[in-house]
């Protein structure tokens, strides 16, 4: 395992974007050194974090090629948006199965 930190990042109250900031302190973190997955445009990884007392399991994923998200805070950005626009599309076919009779 890999000995890392990690800052739990939450969206800013005082930004129109909600910009994530990170939160201080930063826990402790451990990511497995061997990817458990691989795709075709990332690794995915093991990674355990104590945070509030508590041990969380996460997966990371670490591209294998440069991308323009230069920052972690646009890669998080990025990441959510990706996935409300999932949650949103995932809702619409779900009411659209539903009003089909399936």
């Amino acid at each position: 395992q890999q000995r890392h930190q990690a800052w739990v990042m939450l969206p800013s109250k005082d930004t129109p974007d909600g910009d994530l900031l990170a939160q201080e302190p930063p826990n402790d973190a451990f990511k497995h050194r061997k990817p458990f997955a691989e795709g075709s445009l990332r690794y995915a990884f093991h990674f355990f974090v104590k945070v509030a007392n508590r041990d969380m399991h996460l997966v990371v994923k670490e591209g294998k090629f440069a991308t323009e998200l230069r920052t972690p805070q646009l890669v998080a950005k990025n990441f959510l948006a990706n996935h409300h626009q999932a949650q949103q599309m995932a809702g619409d076919f779900r009411r659209a199965i539903t009003a089909s009779g399936f």
